[in-house]
Order: C-alpha cells, then structure tokens, then sequence
C-alpha cells in the first residue's frame, strides 16, 4: 500500500471509530441489526477500500465497504455508513435478492429516504436545491437511480423507470424506524 492509500486508510478507521462512538443513526441501526438477528461484527464487516464511490454494501461477504478515498469527513462517513446499514438490515431480514433489479431498487429507495442522504438542509447547502414541495421525494429518487446505475451500470433511465414500479411500498417502507428520521 502507497502512502497516499495508507494515510486514507488511517483517517477512515479513526473517523469509523468516532461515528461508532457517536453517531446516534448508526448506533440504533446496530441496536436494530442485532435485535432482528443480524449482529455487526465492526472488524470484519466494516472495510475501509479503495473504491469509486463512497461506499457499497457487498450482500455475497455480509460487509460495508467504506471507501476511503472518497470519505472526507467524519459526517460524511456517519453519512455513508447509515446508509450501508439500512442495505444490511434488508439484507438480514431476508427481503432483497440484490441481484433482482426491482429488489435492489427497493433497498436503495429506503437507504436514501431512511440514512439521512436527503435532509433538507444537504439539498439546500451540499447541492444547491432550494425546492419545498416535494424535495425529499425527487431527493430520494435521484440518489436511488444513481446508486442503481452505479451498481448494475445499467441506464439511469432504466433505473428511474424501475425505482417508480416499486416507489410506493418501498418508499413507505420505514423499518425499523417508525417513521422517516
């Protein structure tokens, strides 16, 4: 590993570490992964990679892939990683073969309405969305079609047309929440 990957990789566990210690959506995502069955061992299913996007859910090794080239903050990795774990909770109860197109529509759906992915105030600092009606929703399925087209390189059209079969139970779908954080 080259200096410039190891350094990453040092800032990415200790910023894991601090949203482990404080991050209170990532705490009650863990509580609720053990609850359901499914406990998080943070060693081997938390990995700090090189890796294009922010990070990734790998169903096939049970692990949240943290990449640490792209993590460039400690909100940001809290971000990521409540994002990961709401994959990982569909994941252990059973309701997404990853490989099914309409599955993973559905899982994206819920990580990007449920991880905070699409706070007003990230719409209106982070990207430069100042819409009210609505917002959370368009918020919601823009970032599920780019997590589609990310994953299966497929069109980010097909990934809007499927994301809209599927919207409402998914969309509505808050576990193991009780309503959108």
């Amino acid at each position: 590993m080259d200096s410039k990957a190891k350094d990453q990789y040092e800032r990415c566990m200790k910023r894991k570490e601090k949203v482990l210690a404080n991050n209170t959506m990532v705490k009650f995502m863990l509580e609720k992964l053990e609850e359901a069955g499914c406990k998080v061992d943070i060693e081997k299913q938390f990995k700090c990679e090189v890796c294009p996007m922010a990070g990734a859910f790998d169903h096939y090794r049970n692990e949240m892939i943290l990449c640490q080239n792209n993590i460039y903050s400690e909100r940001e990795m809290g971000d990521t990683m409540a994002h990961e774990l709401i994959h990982a909770f569909d994941h252990c109860r059973g309701h997404v073969d990853f490989s099914n197109p309409r599955h993973l529509a559905c899982s994206e759906i819920r990580a990007a309405n449920l991880s905070g992915d699409c706070y007003m105030w990230k719409e209106w600092l982070n990207r430069l969305n100042f819409g009210f009606q609505g917002q959370h929703s368009k918020c919601v399925k823009r970032k599920a079609a780019r997590s589609m087209h990310a994953v299966t390189n497929g069109s980010v059209k097909e990934a809007e047309r499927i994301i809209d079969e599927v919207w409402d139970p998914c969309f509505y779908d808050t576990a193991p929440y009780d309503k959108v954080p």
